[in-house]
């Protein structure tokens, strides 16, 4: 008789991109495993963020993507976008657009520098809409899109001359004869950093019959600005939400991330890029046998196990009895006794003795250190300062040291007498055998100063009053 037993994994690693590498194996505890049972996600995380892969068909629609496709130099003249792409149609004259630079950052992300630089003499708002694909795209009123795309500010000050954030991504909608409608765009600021950045519209104009998508910028009269942009694989997709850039040129392109074979061997469709992490979810299962007998056990006692084995099926309140959380009040001395709590006072509030119950394993692991004094002190809902002797000015004796403490009631009970002689014995049980302590006690109890004197030669305790500041 076989029992089998199955373990859910959530973002478990799976590997790093070498920019090579597309096949990959599940892991388990961080090493390949043939025990995947089922992969129902598998993630990238690189400079756009952690994005889940598809097992379905993605689409990137716009039709030139690729940005090294551009070149360097003045638009219009021997520089230029990629094809197809545009600025807005209109006089220039005086303004400097072109395209500085062009090259991949360390991860491969492809890349181009575009400057604007001029001063706006109109007496209306000029826009230098960077157009990522002049022909728009069709599209029926009610499907959604998404736009995404790398942008960073390079050089200049992306707030001078600006009506708005220089960041701003536009997905507008447009009538048969490409005029504008309505659109939706980001608002967040200018990124001093490549960030993708994207828009989700659902289409809703009644006259709508495609879409445009654009990095939009809106220059105020007599404005001068001079701001670069670095700009980096734009994507057009019909879904609710940004996928992993698809690269295109000359054409839309559809792509699957990812497909699994018969060993849950996880096949990309292209490599990640170097540095890039790749994590799943799933489950690894694996059936283990449940009979400890031999092979010549008699039916007696095969049928003993098999009537046995049935217990562990029984729910048991075990894991409640060993919580201070869920102890019942009647059995938590029995649990601070397991866990080796000094002392324990039936008269104390239910709140201090879960909480010294739950500390105890923490305060015995550091037993000796100031910490440790902290920690007994927490339990008992208080707050502690420890001053060391040498860190006084002029040093103290050594092997001495200062608490100051504030300590309130618990649960809207009153501090007692006796409820602070049980904290300065826990310390007592706490500190280094050694070190001897003085100890200044503030006492909050609304506005009011209370006074506890007490002499405990043994262990060189002064315990004094002053009033603490009401939170």
């Amino acid at each position: 008789m076989n029992k089998r037993i199955t373990k859910r994994l959530t973002d478990e690693p799976v590997g790093i991109g070498d920019g090579a590498r597309t096949v990959f194996a599940p892991t388990f505890l961080g090493k390949p495993t043939r025990l995947a049972t089922e992969v129902t996600s598998i993630y990238r995380r690189d400079w756009r963020g952690r994005q889940r892969l598809s097992r379905e068909p993605r689409h990137n629609l716009l039709a030139d993507s690729d940005v090294l496709a551009a070149k360097v130099g003045r638009i219009g003249t021997t520089g230029a976008f990629p094809p197809g792409w545009s600025f807005p149609p209109g006089p220039f004259g005086g303004w400097t657009r072109e395209i500085v630079a062009v090259g991949t950052l360390e991860d491969g992300t492809p890349y181009f520098d575009l400057r604007l630089a001029g001063k706006s003499v109109a007496s209306y708002v000029r826009f230098f809409d960077v157009i990522f694909q002049t022909t728009p795209i069709p599209a029926a009123r009610g499907s959604i899109w998404t736009v995404s795309v790398g942008l960073q500010i390079v050089a200049g000050d992306p707030e001078a001359g600006f009506r708005e954030p220089l960041r701003q991504l536009v997905l507008a909608e447009c009538d048969r004869n490409g005029q504008y409608l309505v659109s939706s765009t980001s608002t967040k600021p200018n990124p001093a950093t490549l960030q993708r950045l994207s828009v989700t519209r659902k289409l809703s104009h009644e006259d709508v019959a495609g879409i445009k998508c654009y990095i939009g910028m809106a220059v105020d009269p007599d404005s001068s600005v001079d701001v670069t942009l670095r700009i980096s694989q734009p994507q057009l997709e019909p879904t609710s939400g940004p996928t992993p850039y698809i690269p295109t040129r000359g054409g839309a392109r559809t792509v699957t991330d990812y497909v699994l074979d018969e060993r849950k061997q996880i096949h990309l469709g292209e490599a990640p890029p170097i540095g890039a992490t790749l994590a799943w979810d799933g489950s690894v299962g694996v059936d283990v046998g449940t009979s400890l007998l031999p092979p010549n056990a008699t039916a007696l006692e095969r049928t003993a196990e098999a009537v046995t084995a049935r217990s562990f099926d029984i729910g048991t309140v075990v894991g409640l009895l060993w919580n201070p959380a869920t102890c019942p009040e009647n059995l938590l001395p029995w649990l601070a006794w397991t866990m080796s709590v000094d002392t324990w006072r039936n008269s104390w509030p239910l709140a201090v003795k879960r909480a010294r119950v739950a500390n105890s394993l923490i305060v015995q692991r550091r037993k000796g250190t100031a910490r440790s004094i902290a920690d007994v002190v927490d339990s008992f809902g208080g707050v502690v300062d420890i001053t060391e002797w040498w860190q006084t000015t002029p040093r103290g004796t050594p092997h001495t040291f200062a608490l100051t403490l504030t300590l309130g009631g618990q649960d809207g009970e009153t501090t007692t007498a006796q409820y602070v002689d049980d904290v300065i014995a826990e310390v007592n049980f706490t500190k280094p055998v050694r070190s001897h302590f003085t100890f200044t006690q503030g006492i909050n109890l609304a506005g009011r100063v209370g006074v506890i004197a007490a002499t405990r030669a043994a262990v060189f305790v002064r315990l004094q009053a002053t009033e603490a500041t009401t939170p």
